[in-house]
Formats: structure tokens, C-alpha cells, sequence
């Protein structure tokens, strides 16, 4: 119930009156209240928020540059054999420790940066469990056709390039194990794959993981040309160690 007009205004004691300000005069007196810090509070949120904005672009893009990094060592182990030819050491053990620990780093770099969770880390593992089994039912396909890069491009493809690297190098670490393929090519293959998968979660990004015919289409493509692209890679390593130019015609000669 409102007071009535003419009424007097009860107050606490002469000090203070109970009754609300109407909001023109708060809003009067509430500048003079204001903390001066808290007058400029909003200029800086809007400047907190484009530096978490710029964080977040860089923490994204820390998890491709780790990629990169790891790549590159991989490109070099590569060429190294082309240019020393049989001097070049063959440290399976060594190497292969070296591109299963780099898969264990982009997948620690991807957690850190939440592109990846643990539960996607249990999938991985049952992917690589399930692929490692693939290779040891069916070693080499129909025309050449291996199932274990099935599992790792759809792997990357929707997982995302972190996932599709790991996927591809420890699947084919395990499988060695399994079939008893250990030997100086199996950090080659743990690469080559890795960059497989790594391939198809790049291309996943690009097309917006796209579920189209268009899409799978598209990867359909992708699959047949890393397939090429992996003969040739692990062709580069083989030349030279493998082949003796007076066993064949197309073996690698140094210093051409």
C-alpha cells in the first residue's frame, strides 16, 4: 500500500529515509560511488577478451606446430639414407623409440590444448588395437590393399590431424610386434603412416568434416593418392640399403 499524498515521510531517526530514491537521482549517485577503477572496467574487459581470443588462436595452432617440428625430423631420417647411402646407421630400436615417443608428444600437446580429450584417447587406443589385429589376419589385401589404413584415415579425417599421426604410428609399431615385422623399415612405416593419418585430419579441417557425397568422395581420393604417396616414401628408404645397382636397374646411385 503507496502513502498518501501529504503525508510525512517516516524516517530512522531524522538520519535516513526508509523510502527508495526514485532512479534519476540514483543514477545521480551512483557515479560518485563508483570505485574510478570500476569506471573503466568495461574498455578493459573488451581487452581481456581479445587477448583470450589471441591465446586461444596461438594454443590452437601449437599443436600444428609440434606436427611440423616432428615432420621435419621425419623428412630428414628420410633423406639421410639417400645421402649417406650405407653408412647410414640403422638404429631400429632407437628410431622407432623416437617416432613412437613424437606420437606420444602430439598426442600430450593435443590434451594440453583441448583439441583432444580422454576419452578420445580410449577410442584411439581400441583403434589401434583393433587395426594392429587387422594386419595380423590379413597381412597384404586384395591387390595390394591393406585394411589398417581404413581405420587411420577415417580416424583423422574426423578426429583431427593429432589423432590421425598417432593413430598411424603406434598402429603400425603394434602390429609389428604382432606379426613379428620389426627391422630397420619400421620407422619408416610408423612415419609414413602417421603422415597418412595426419593428411586426412587436414583435409577434415579444410572440408569442415563434411558427411557429403562430395566428401566421400573426396576422401575416397585422398586415400588413393596417400596409398601412391606411401609406396614412394618407403621406396626412398629401400633404394639404397635394399638394392645394389647390379641387382637392379632402378637402384638409387648417390651423388646423382
Amino acid at each position: 500500500m503507496g502513502r498518501a499524498h501529504g503525508q510525512p515521510r517516516v524516517t530512522d531517526g531524522g538520519r535516513r529515509s526508509l523510502r527508495r530514491w526514485p532512479a534519476p537521482h540514483r543514477a545521480q549517485r551512483f557515479p560518485r560511488l563508483r570505485h574510478p577503477d570500476q569506471q573503466a572496467a568495461r574498455p578493459r574487459l573488451a581487452a581481456a577478451r581479445r587477448s583470450a581470443g589471441v591465446t586461444r588462436w596461438l594454443t590452437g595452432r601449437l599443436a600444428d606446430a609440434v606436427l611440423i617440428v616432428v615432420s621435419g625430423a621425419g623428412l630428414g631420417l628420410f633423406v639421410a639414407p639417400l645421402v649417406l647411402g650405407a653408412r647410414f646407421p640403422q638404429a631400429v630400436a632407437l628410431f622407432s623409440g623416437l617416432v613412437a615417443a613424437s606420437a606420444l608428444v602430439v598426442l600430450g600437446v593435443a590434451l594440453q590444448t583441448h583439441q583432444l580429450s580422454t576419452r578420445l584417447l580410449a577410442i584411439l587406443a581400441g583403434l589401434v588395437a583393433v587395426d594392429a589385429t587387422l594386419r595380423l589376419v590379413i597381412v597384404v589385401g586384395l591387390l595390394g590393399f591393406s585394411p589398417i589404413f581404413f581405420l587411420i584415415i577415417a580416424g583423422g579425417f574426423v578426429m583431427g590431424p593429432s589423432f590421425g599421426f598417432a593413430s598411424g604410428a603406434l598402429t603400425l609399431l603394434v602390429s609389428a610386434v604382432l606379426t613379428a615385422g620389426l627391422g630397420p623399415w619400421l620407422p619408416y612405416q610408423m612415419l609414413a603412416a602417421g603422415w597418412v593419418g595426419m593428411g586426412s585430419g587436414y583435409l577434415g579441417r579444410l572440408s569442415r568434416r563434411s558427411k557429403s557425397r562430395f566428401g566421400i568422395a573426396l576422401l575416397c581420393c585422398y586415400g588413393g593418392v596417400a596409398g601412391i604417396a606411401y609406396g614412394l616414401l618407403l621406396d626412398l628408404w629401400e633404394w639404397p640399403l635394399l638394392l645394389a645397382p647390379a641387382s637392379s636397374p632402378l637402384s638409387w646411385a648417390p651423388g646423382l
